[in-house]
């Protein structure tokens, strides 16, 4: 005689595919609910900001090599739309000591990844400082402008600015009243960055 299978075993896989079933509809309907965060746009553009080359022959902004470049990296990417190669790997291939003719700023855009590289050079005539901008794409294409104000650092935010005027980006948030300072202590400078 052959005994029937009983039905239990099958009801309880049932039930529990369905509950599997439930569970997930409820996630993806949840997923759906929830507000999306837009990801940033993206020009495809990829900026190396080079070491400043200081100019003024004063010990006490010698800070401002990789000091204002640093400072321009980070203000550089908050904005949207640009990539920034980050500063460490910008010096790591001593970007300062390169040649910035077009086999050059080739090569130096290859090591780091960009398809932009920003040179900067500080002066310092009386008490105005100039800071020179160069920014340099593929094809040996080129931008020139000489910034002028009364302190490197909010120089710095100022080439930002023009930077990405110059990239077609849209533009960041008043750098101004960010309170980038410099600050004056002993014979040294630095830059202090507020919220």
């Amino acid at each position: 005689t052959v005994i029937p299978a009983p039905a239990r075993p099958r009801r309880a896989l049932f039930a529990l595919a369905a509950t599997i079933a439930l569970l997930l509809a409820v996630l993806a309907g949840w997923r759906l609910l929830q507000p999306s965060t837009p990801a940033p746009l993206s020009s495809g553009t990829r900026l190396a900001i080079l070491p400043v080359d200081d100019r003024t022959g004063e010990t006490a902004l010698e800070w401002t090599r990789n000091g204002l470049m640093g400072l321009m990296a980070s203000l550089s990417g908050q904005g949207g739309g640009l990539d920034v190669v980050p500063a460490g790997n910008v010096l790591a291939v001593d970007a300062g000591a390169r040649a910035l003719d077009a086999a050059g700023a080739q090569s130096l855009r290859s090591a780091v990844g960009a398809t932009h590289l920003l040179a900067t050079r500080l002066r310092r005539i009386g008490p105005v400082y100039e800071l020179d901008l160069r920014l340099i794409a593929a094809g040996a294409a080129e931008r020139h402008e000489t910034l002028h104000g009364s302190a490197p650092a909010p120089l710095a935010a100022d080439a930002v600015v023009q930077t990405r005027r110059w990239l077609g980006l849209g533009a960041l948030p008043d750098v101004h009243n960010r309170g980038i300072t410099d600050t004056f202590t002993s014979g040294s400078q630095r830059f202090v960055v507020g919220a």
